[in-house]
């Protein structure tokens, strides 16, 4: 049954995140990088769950991994943002060391709390929702679970064509923080689309909206952390590093801006694919 399917996709969530959580407390940048994953997976389906059941609050029931998700993520970024130094300054051979250094002592001190986080965080919490969400989907039986999908992925697709603009141009370039809201929107669609894979959707039409989701929210995300690296060094920079350290960084803040508009032109590109691969019918109940 649909609603077992879709329960299980729920639960096996549950279980990678209790999975990882030790390695997440040891700050293993790739455990962290699939914890995220799997939070947002979580909460998109948590907010698909919630139109079935305005009482099942997707806000209440994922706080408390929110407040996990959010520990990583500052973890995350340290990490990321050191990636990008460490790739910048091997590529060009110009020292960066002093800012690696600190982006370092970034990741320690926003581990500690993520550390203990993990350590506080309470076991019987992911049992208790998937016995929710299995009670949920087992009331839900009646309903049509994959119309009921369709039509949220319908409603989450047309709010993604009225934040972009039909050519992919208009508010999503419109400010700075515009391109983001657009990526994430798109990571919630690619991940609404995965459930709705366990409840027997049209697999094609599905695999192709989760191919272009991926094309928009990759560029977008490369082009974010270039923006947060730019914040970052500028940070840094205000402290008062060396006059020669921070010429140096100088460069790098130039060269992570450069690098912002190609990937915001490569968005644009594969936006314009996506309008033009059948906006009304690449969404079809089985």
């Amino acid at each position: 049954m649909p609603s077992e399917e879709v329960a299980e996709y729920h639960h096996q969530l549950t279980f990678e995140i209790e999975r990882l959580l030790p390695a997440v407390a040891r700050l293993e940048e790739e455990a962290i990088h699939q914890f995220r994953l799997c939070v947002k997976r979580l909460r998109s389906f948590y907010q698909w769950a919630e139109t079935l059941d305005p009482e099942f609050s997707a806000k209440e029931k994922a706080a408390q991994v929110r407040a996990l998700f959010k520990a990583a993520g500052r973890v995350r970024d340290a990490q990321v943002q050191r990636r990008l130094a460490s790739h910048w300054q091997e590529s060009t051979r110009i020292s960066l060391d002093g800012y690696l250094n600190h982006l370092g002592e970034l990741e320690s001190e926003h581990g500690a709390p993520l550390r203990e986080a993990c350590h506080g965080f309470p076991e019987d919490v992911l049992s208790r929702r998937r016995q929710e969400v299995s009670d949920l989907l087992e009331g839900a039986a009646s309903q049509d679970l994959p119309s009921a999908l369709d039509k949220h992925l319908k409603m989450l697709v047309e709010r993604l064509h009225e934040m972009t603009g039909q050519e992919g141009g208009g508010k999503a370039h419109s400010g700075d923080d515009d391109p983001h809201r657009v990526r994430i929107l798109t990571k919630r669609i690619r991940y609404a689309s995965e459930a709705a894979l366990s409840a027997h959707l049209e697999e094609a039409g599905l695999k192709a909206l989760i191919e272009s989701m991926k094309a928009l929210h990759d560029p977008l995300g490369d082009w974010h952390d270039r923006r947060v690296a730019s914040r970052f060094a500028q940070k840094y920079l205000e402290s008062g590093p060396p006059e020669a350290e921070g010429e140096r960084l100088k460069l790098f803040v130039q060269s992570m801006k450069e690098e912002e508009g190609g990937f915001l032109d490569a968005f644009r590109e594969n936006w314009q694919a996506f309008v033009k691969s059948s906006r009304d019918a690449i969404l079809t109940s089985s």
